[in-house]
């Protein structure tokens, strides 16, 4: 999948238990490694952003937490470009943008990320009912 254009980094990724779970399950399930998965969300996300999509802002209302774990990456050296000007932009680290990225990719292929067996019970919150 890799190149010689492309430029290999590696990244501290965090997710807790289940979300470093659905990650290994996605790439299984591609027959990858990791990192090319994560190089993989990197360059539909660099697709997003070229397209200005909403979707490329980061969440800003949760810390980076969890398991950290060093990810090969390895994507053109002008998209590395544009992900740090992107994380500069919106005021977040450079990981907590390809943390975003990657679920962003895992919930557009497979139409949304996984719930945890403790989402399942909760109730969606009623702010939209009229």
């Amino acid at each position: 999948m890799w190149t010689d254009q492309d430029e290999q980094r590696t990244v501290r990724l965090a997710f807790d238990d289940f979300g470093w779970e659905i990650v290994r399950e996605a790439a299984r399930e591609r027959g990858w490694a990791m990192g090319e998965l994560v190089s993989d969300a990197c360059l539909d996300f660099g697709d997003r952003l070229f397209e200005g999509a909403f979707s490329c802002e980061a969440p800003t209302f949760r810390e980076r937490g969890g398991t950290g774990r060093n990810v090969p990456v390895a994507i053109p050296r002008r998209l590395w470009a544009d992900i740090q000007m992107e994380a500069g932009r919106q005021d977040v680290e450079v990981e907590a943008l390809i943390e975003h990225a990657l679920m962003l990719r895992l919930a557009g292929r497979e139409g949304q990320v996984r719930r945890s067996p403790s989402m399942a019970t909760r109730r969606a919150p009623r702010r939209w009912a009229g």
